[in-house]
């Protein structure tokens, strides 16, 4: 939709919300041709839904509704601490150790490499 708008000379003059952390979208916000962005919270964004299958699975009681932590950003809130530490999310070395991390590392190179098909066929 960004580049529509931008294809079009609309952008910055219509009302433009995007969805998430995307370097395209803080740029576009930066640039003033976008309203604003919801941004996914990376340590509240799983844990919630995790805490509450395990509970599941154990018949134990577990909040129906779940928040997965989502800050809405805008152009004048962009550099408060607290989204900036959103958007420069620690990498997942700093949550796993040992065997799990260098298998993620490894994939990581591979993929970086070329030498590793992701995604869905």
């Amino acid at each position: 939709m960004l580049l529509a708008l931008q294809d079009i000379g609309k952008a910055g003059r219509s009302r433009f919300v995007g969805f998430d952390a995307t370097q395209v979208l803080i740029d576009a916000m930066k640039a003033g041709s976008s309203t604003g962005s919801p941004f996914a919270e990376p340590d509240a964004h799983g844990l919630p839904g995790r805490k509450a299958m395990v509970a599941h699975l154990r018949r134990q009681p577990f909040e129906k509704k779940i928040d997965t932590g989502v800050t809405m950003v805008t152009p004048e809130t962009l550099d408060r601490p607290e989204v900036q530490d959103i958007i420069h999310a620690p990498p997942i070395d700093k949550y796993l150790k040992g065997e799990l991390s260098e298998r993620v590392h490894a994939a990581s190179t591979m993929e970086a490499r070329g030498e590793l098909a992701t995604g869905c066929a």
